[in-house]
């Protein structure tokens, strides 16, 4: 008990040191809307024009955001602005609607499968997920795509129900689901040679 405590403090910590909290505000805000300029996100957050200025370079500099497009106003080009992968995974971790999110992620960026994969297994694998998403954001900077497993192996035992749905989640992904299975596959070597050892 007094482990994960100590474990929940310092993520808090982490979070509070990476993000202020008018960056969080902003990255939350434009995860919930579709891509939008700087002035546009300044007046949807009803900000302070330089502190918001400020707080989207900041988020910017973090790859937590980036251009996605265009608008044209007057006769000139302005960007429009969205999360990136590590901008998405930190507002899932902050309980953004997952259906809002994944709906979006897919128009906005359809290619990145091993993306919309995690924002619909999150929700299932419960709280501990959503922690390592947040610290591989805030401490390594990226999330890898073997932390998927790691996510899944570090879960407790998942009920009946839920092993359904991951398990239909997980056939939408041909991909991820072959890389599941060549996991368990190794695992499952990996332990028979252990238990041979302690056979001999």
């Amino acid at each position: 008990m007094i482990e994960k405590k100590a474990k929940e403090h310092k993520l808090i910590h982490n979070r509070q040191e990476f993000l202020t909290p008018l960056q969080e505000k902003i990255l939350l805000f434009l995860a919930s809307n579709y891509p939008m300029t700087k002035n546009e996100t300044t007046r949807g957050i009803s900000g302070n024009y330089r502190s918001s200025w400020d707080a989207l370079k900041e988020l910017e500099k973090k790859k937590l955001i980036q251009a996605v497009s265009q608008k044209v106003y007057r006769g000139r080009e302005y960007p429009r602005y969205w999360v990136t992968e590590n901008g998405i995974l930190l507002a899932l971790s902050n309980r953004l609607k997952p259906e809002t999110l994944l709906r979006k992620t897919k128009e906005i960026y359809p290619e990145k499968k091993n993306l919309h994969f995690l924002i619909e297994i999150v929700p299932i694998l419960g709280e501990s997920a959503y922690d390592m998403l947040s610290l591989a954001v805030v401490t390594n900077g990226k999330f890898e795509k073997s932390d998927i497993i790691q996510i899944y192996a570090s879960q407790g035992k998942l009920n009946d129900e839920e092993i359904k749905k991951y398990n239909s989640i997980l056939k939408n992904y041909p991909e991820i689901y072959k890389h599941h299975v060549d996991f368990m596959k190794q695992a499952s070597k990996n332990l028979k040679d252990l238990l041979k050892m302690y056979d001999e």
